[in-house]
């Protein structure tokens, strides 16, 4: 479900123009497909959710970025493996191609998305323009990795279907989300929690999932990943890259089944626990650290609570 004062599209975004709040079903509805079963992706689909429930799928816009090694201490540290999506200007700074490289080395999954961020989205760009954009793209890449990607976000999600149709014959999967932070937007960390708190409760790991939308460019979702994470892992999900939770063995272009491919499973005996959102709390809700569950199931720091 979407976070308090968002509504879902009937394509499975979260947001608040009418847009979003006009449609009738989307991400968790009971129109919506489940995609337990789900074969991999078939390249020429727009993908917005993941195929493996119980997966929960971090992906970072925009980076890489200073800001980029603080996440990946964090990950590394648990751990874990995300998506990162490049901008491929950001690598004509000296400084960033190390950052690149890192990510990569340390078994996180690399993405395009265009060179220089076309903020109106690519819809008004001619074709021949689009597919320049993205050969520049691989090409800064393909110096650092030694990987031509496979896996391509559009910038603001929004694309043309004459677009797609030139994706297909490029190769690409098109990525999209069904959980957007906001992080671009507000720039709060604790806003970041918020989106998670809320949108978890909500969920149960033997039926749903998250492509959850960050940018490392901001400080928001790196400050906010370790409690992030916390709530992720306590809710009996599991954090790994696209491809993983799409079931896609396949990483990049120029590779068969990578090697670093792992098939998440759902912990049978893990006891979901969620985050305190209303001040409320009870078998599964936990409260915030520093306070405790009373009799009647509210959190507070005082004697009649602790």
């Amino acid at each position: 479900q979407c976070p308090v004062g968002y509504c879902c599209s009937k394509h499975g975004f979260c947001g608040q123009s009418d847009d979003f709040c006009k449609a009738n079903c989307g991400f968790q509805c009971d129109g919506h497909p489940e995609a337990s079963n789900a074969p991999a992706p078939q390249v020429g689909t727009y993908i917005h959710q993941c195929n493996i429930p119980g997966t929960v799928a971090m992906t970072f816009d925009d980076g890489p970025h200073t800001l980029t090694n603080q996440l990946l201490d964090t990950l590394k540290a648990k751990g874990l493996h995300v998506t990162f999506f490049i901008i491929g200007n950001t690598l004509e700074n000296a400084n960033n191609g190390p950052i690149l490289k890192r990510a990569y080395d340390e078994g996180h999954h690399i993405a395009q998305h265009t060179y220089n961020h076309i903020d109106t989205g690519l819809k008004i760009v001619p074709e021949a323009e689009v597919r320049a954009d993205l050969a520049k793209t691989e090409d800064a890449i393909y110096k650092i990795i030694g990987k031509r990607t496979r896996y391509f976000r559009p910038p603001t999600g929004i694309s043309s279907p004459e677009q797609l149709k030139m994706m297909t014959e490029l190769g690409y999967q098109v990525i999209h989300w069904n959980l957007d932070t906001n992080d671009w937007r507000h720039r709060d960390a604790q806003k970041v929690r918020d989106v998670y708190a809320q949108t978890l409760r909500g969920m149960d790991p033997k039926k749903h999932q998250l492509l959850a939308l960050h940018h490392d460019i901001h400080d928001a979702s790196v400050i906010a990943a370790p409690d992030v994470i916390k709530m992720v892992e306590d809710a009996c999900f599991k954090i790994v890259t696209v491809p993983e939770c799409l079931g896609d063995k396949q990483w990049y272009k120029d590779e068969g089944e990578h090697a670093g491919h792992r098939v998440p499973s759902i912990d049978a005996n893990c006891v979901p626990k969620y985050p305190d959102v209303d001040g409320t709390c009870g078998v599964g809700v936990e409260c915030p650290a520093g306070s405790c569950c009373s009799l009647w199931g509210y959190c507070g720091s005082g004697d009649g609570f602790c």
